[in-house]
C-alpha cells in the first residue's frame, strides 16, 4: 500500500505543479455547509434515481 500511496502522492504533486504553472487558483477554504445548501435544489432536481440519490447523500456526508 505504501508503494501506491507514494505513486499517488507523486502524481498529485506533479499535477498540482502543472496547474499552478498554468496560473490555476486553488480554493482550499470552502464552507461545506454553504456549498451543500446552494447545491441542494440542483441535486433534488437531477437526482431522480435511487442510485443518484445515494451518490448525492455520500457527497453531502464528505467533510
Amino acid at each position: 500500500m505504501d508503494y501506491y500511496q507514494k505513486l499517488w502522492d507523486a502524481k498529485m504533486e506533479a499535477s498540482k505543479k502543472i496547474l499552478t504553472d498554468a496560473k490555476v487558483t486553488f480554493v482550499n477554504d470552502v464552507d461545506h455547509n454553504a456549498f451543500v445548501a446552494l447545491e441542494k435544489p440542483v441535486w433534488d432536481k437531477f437526482s431522480t434515481t435511487p442510485q443518484a440519490k445515494e451518490l448525492v447523500k455520500k457527497i453531502v456526508e464528505v467533510k
